[in-house]
C-alpha cells in the first residue's frame, strides 16, 4: 500500500495533468465500498471501546488496549485505500460530532496517536483526493465506457459533464428536484427524467441519497416520517448516554450518526450500522427498564 501496490482498478490518466492514479482496494469484498463499510464498523467499535472507558474513568487492560490500537493502527490506512469517500465522510464526521457532544478534552497521547494516523494515512489521503477531480472522474468513465464497449465520443462528453466530481450526484439531485411528486414513483427511473445522464450505459440509477430516494419512491410524507424516526432513536440515545453510562446507547448514538451522514450520499436504507443502531438502543431500553419511569426521558 505505501508503494503503490496493484491496484483493483488501474486508471491512468490520458492527459498530462497527473502524474499519478487512484486505485481501490477491496480485499475479500465485491466492490471496495463493501470493504470501506466493514471497516468503517470496525473502527467504531474499538474507538467506541477507548471512548467508554475515557469517559467513565477506567483503564483498559494492557492486553486488550494493543489489540485495539493494532486494530486501528491497520483500519486507518486501509480505509483510505478503499477510495470510498462516503464512508471516510461519515465516519469522519461522526466523531467530530461525537466528541465535542461528550465534552472530551483531547490529551497529549490521544494528539499523538492522530498524528501517527495521519502519517501512515498519507498515501491512502493522496489516493482519495485525486477522486474529487473532474479529470480522474473523467478518465474513470472513459475506462468503464471502454470495458463495456459503449464508448462514444458524444455520449462521453456530455456524460462527463455531468458526472463532475460527484459520480453524477449533484445531477441526479437536481433532476429530483424538478421532477418532485408529493405522492413518489412506482419506478422514477423509468417515470422521470432523473436517470437520464446515465441512460447511455445503464437503464436504472439511484440518487445516492437515501433522503431524496424515499422521497421519490414513498413519497414525502413516509420519508420524512422513516428519517425523522430513525434520528429521534439517534438523539435520544446520546441523552440517555449521558444521563445513565451505558455503552449500549453511546454504540446506539455513533452508529446512527454514521448511518444518517452516510445516507447524505448514499441510497443503503437497510445498511448494516442502521440494524446495529436499534439493536443497541433496544438493548440499552432494556438494561434501564426504570428509564420510562424517569420525567427526563422526553
Amino acid at each position: 500500500f505505501l508503494t503503490r501496490p496493484a491496484p483493483h482498478e488501474l486508471i491512468v490518466f490520458e492527459n498530462n495533468s497527473f502524474s499519478n492514479y487512484f486505485f481501490r482496494a477491496r480485499g475479500i469484498f465485491s466492490n471496495p465500498n463493501l470493504l470501506a463499510r466493514f471497516i468503517s464498523m470496525n473502527l467504531i467499535i474499538c474507538i467506541n471501546i477507548f471512548l467508554y472507558f475515557y469517559f467513565i474513568k477506567k483503564t483498559i487492560s494492557f492486553k486488550y488496549k494493543l489489540l485495539i490500537i493494532f486494530n486501528i493502527m491497520l483500519s486507518t490506512p486501509l480505509i483510505f485505500a478503499t477510495n470510498s469517500r462516503t464512508s471516510l465522510f461519515a465516519l469522519i464526521t461522526t466523531f467530530l460530532i461525537v466528541f465535542p457532544f461528550l465534552k472530551l478534552k483531547l490529551n497529549k497521547k490521544i494528539l499523538a496517536t492522530f498524528f501517527i494516523l495521519f502519517l501512515i494515512s498519507m498515501p491512502g489521503i493522496k489516493n482519495s483526493m485525486l477522486k474529487f477531480f473532474p479529470e480522474s472522474q473523467a478518465a474513470t468513465l472513459k475506462y468503464k465506457m471502454k470495458i463495456a464497449d459503449l464508448l462514444n465520443e458524444e455520449d462521453f462528453n456530455q456524460m462527463s459533464i455531468n458526472k463532475g466530481g460527484s459520480s453524477f450526484r449533484v445531477t441526479f439531485w437536481k433532476n429530483s428536484i424538478s421532477n418532485f411528486n408529493f405522492f413518489g414513483y412506482q419506478d422514477y427511473s423509468e417515470e422521470t427524467s432523473i436517470c437520464d445522464p446515465v441512460k447511455h450505459i445503464k437503464d436504472r440509477c439511484d440518487v445516492h441519497n437515501n433522503y431524496i430516494h424515499h422521497i421519490n419512491k414513498f413519497g414525502l410524507l413516509p420519508a420524512i416520517i422513516f428519517h425523522l424516526f430513525f434520528l429521534t432513536i439517534t438523539i435520544q440515545s446520546g441523552k440517555l448516554f449521558l444521563k445513565y453510562k451505558n455503552p449500549s446507547f453511546l454504540f446506539a448514538l455513533v452508529f446512527g450518526l454514521f448511518t444518517l451522514l452516510f445516507w447524505i450520499f448514499e441510497t443503503a436504507t437497510l445498511i448494516s450500522s442502521f440494524y446495529i443502531t436499534i439493536s443497541f438502543f433496544s438493548i440499552g431500553i432494556s438494561q434501564q427498564k426504570n428509564i420510562f419511569m424517569s420525567k427526563n426521558f422526553y
